[in-house]
């Protein structure tokens, strides 16, 4: 049997902010192993803010550097 624990995880990422995360704890009966499963909850900020991390999360950015678009220089 898997034993559940459900409670709220908070991170401060640097850039994008605090992110308020539900989190499930499953523990394996032999309790030597546990999986974390953390979800945002659908529509809130933290929800958007999760799914830009998913666009920033391979990016490197350096301080004062500025970007221009594409086609002009």
């Amino acid at each position: 049997m898997v034993r559940r624990f459900s409670t709220l995880a908070r991170f401060l990422h640097p850039l994008v902010g605090e992110l308020r995360l539900d989190c499930q704890i499953l523990t394996a009966e032999n309790l030597t192993e546990r999986l974390l499963v953390l979800t945002a909850r659908p529509g809130s900020e933290d929800a958007e803010r999760l799914a830009l991390l998913g666009v920033l999360g391979a990016q490197e950015f350096t301080p004062g550097a500025t970007v221009t678009p594409r086609g002009r220089r």
